[in-house]
């Protein structure tokens, strides 16, 4: 039964190895800047707290509000500079692999170790621009619900049952497709109890499971429904959903409108890639192999086997779920393809043939060779070199000189995205001027009712605004296209050339001022 001396020696020292390369890239991290949707975030948490500004109500917005609920303790705990955004996104992370350190050492330490590996390198491996994505804040509440589900405390299933509930809501309000991960984790809990003859038959009839988690996953939502009615922001986030989410999500991933056959062939194309993941395939289906044919599991830990693959599978279809195919939603589903394929470490009852033993951990060692990378930016540090700051240095250029010319209550208008308007103002500390932080929503659909409302809201609110700064962002930003799109607004333009003049001209992006 014991694994072959050489064999565990060597998963030792490259377990050990990569640990430190995750330490490593992590200590390494900690000069990161803040980029992309993370300092859009940060600048839209920073209008809540300092502002006291709600989304929906005073900013367009269609994401869902338990992001903000992470980023406003990240802002009170660490504030908003890049290295306290760096701190917490590195405590978060520690959070995750600690819950998944305790879940699945119960398949074995070493297998838990690789697991817990493998995603800090998965997730680190990705560079600044994944950092504190919704999709990685989601990770944290469906993980330790696992890890609750897994707990013996049997005079409390009820409890474990709304507790877990309550987590996947809370989830679901972070990105509402985490709601996919509900009715699998119930359903396991229910085969859990049901074969657990030490529990009541009260506790663990399929009604009072149902009840009882259905009840703990509507908790967040009426919590979610209360705020909106009490800030009077309900009737705003309800427009939103009802008519701007088709459109959005209706772009591609490459920002793209396109129409319905075009589509299919989009999504089964992109699912298919899998993100890039495809190659742990291969170890993931060895390491099933071993745990369910060739391992001293209980039925109780060949459960939690089937449920790591559930999660995988249902998580594959989240990605779908989102339709944008971006490199971060695919980190829950490459989180249980690390915990599957790390299954390859465990002990084998059979082992006459000494080379089918050791395959399955051969398999996973090539593929960590295959597949892990440290991210561009690490080669860059170790070598010496200078970081590149924030987009090409257009985010310190115009915080620069909004400090400098800025006076109280002068307000500043971006058009962008992510190109780096709303990571200068929040380095400057700027107040938005109108309810638009970004401008994507006036270039696609521009045929569609409400987009045409949109464009006639925001020339009238930049209007009465008359802000001081306009700061309109040109390339490196998403920009639209396909049909029905359009990169024209005349009444933008108007406003632009009659009232404004050029202050500020950079590599593709201009700061006006108000003439």
């Amino acid at each position: 039964m014991a694994i072959n001396i050489t064999q565990r020696t060597l998963s030792d020292v490259v377990l050990s190895a990569l640990s430190a390369l995750l330490v490593l890239i992590a200590a390494f991290s900690l000069q990161w800047r803040m980029m992309h949707d993370a300092s859009c975030q940060m600048y839209l948490t920073y209008l809540i707290m300092h502002f006291h500004e709600i989304p929906y109500r005073d900013f367009f917005e269609e994401n869902t509000l338990g992001t903000y609920v992470i980023y406003v303790m990240v802002g009170r705990l660490f504030g908003f500079s890049d290295f306290g955004f760096r701190c917490a996104d590195l405590i978060y992370l520690g959070a995750i692999l600690g819950v998944t350190w305790l879940w699945m050492k119960k398949l074995g330490r070493t297998v838990a170790w690789c697991g817990v590996v493998l995603f800090g390198l998965f997730y680190l491996g990705r560079g600044p621009v994944a950092s504190m994505q919704r999709d990685y804040h989601l990770m944290l509440p469906t993980i330790v619900a696992l890890l609750i589900s897994s707990l013996p405390f049997r005079k409390f299933e009820v409890a474990k049952n709304v507790i877990i509930g309550a987590l996947i809501g809370f989830s679901a309000t972070i990105k509402p497709q985490a709601a996919i991960a509900f009715p699998i984790i119930v359903m396991f809990r229910i085969w859990g109890l049901r074969s657990d003859d030490r529990v009541s038959d009260s506790r663990r009839s399929v009604p009072a499971i149902l009840i009882s988690a259905i009840g703990g996953f509507l908790i967040p939502m009426a919590l979610y429904y209360f705020y909106l009615v009490r800030v009077g922001a309900l009737g705003q986030f309800l427009e939103i959903a009802r008519n701007y989410w088709p459109l959005y999500h209706s772009l591609t991933g490459y920002h793209e409108t396109i129409n319905a056959a075009q589509r299919l062939t989009y999504l089964r194309v992109n699912a298919l890639l899998f993100g890039g993941y495809r190659l742990w395939f291969l170890p993931a289906a060895c390491g099933v192999c071993v745990a369910i044919f060739n391992s001293t599991f209980t039925p109780v830990q060949r459960r939690q086997v089937y449920l790591l693959l559930a999660m995988a599978f249902c998580y594959s279809l989240y990605a779908l779920s989102a339709g944008k195919f971006w490199p971060y939603h695919w980190l829950p589903f490459s989180y249980f393809m690390a915990q599957v394929s790390s299954l390859c470490l465990l002990r084998q009852v059979r082992a006459e043939n000494d080379w089918l033993s050791r395959f399955p951990a051969a398999v996973l060692l090539v593929t960590i060779f295959m597949m892990i990378r440290p991210p561009a930016i690490f080669y860059a540090q170790i070598s010496g070199r200078v970081i590149p700051p924030p987009n090409g240095g257009r985010v310190d250029e115009i915080a620069a000189y909004l400090k400098a010319h800025m006076r109280p209550g002068d307000k500043v208008q971006p058009l962008d995205w992510t190109g780096g308007a709303l990571h200068g103002m929040l380095i400057a500390r700027a107040e938005l001027a109108t309810s638009f932080y970004y401008d994507v929503p006036f270039y696609h659909h521009v045929s569609n009712e409400y987009v045409q409302q949109l464009r006639q809201r925001f020339i009238g609110e930049l209007t009465a605004a008359s802000p001081r700064f306009i700061i309109q962002v040109e390339t490196d930003k998403p920009w639209v296209s396909g049909e029905d799109t359009t990169r024209e607004f005349r009444e933008l333009h108007v406003i632009l050339d009659t009232r404004y003049r050029v202050a500020l001209e950079g590599n593709g992006y201009r700061i006006y001022e108000r003439r």
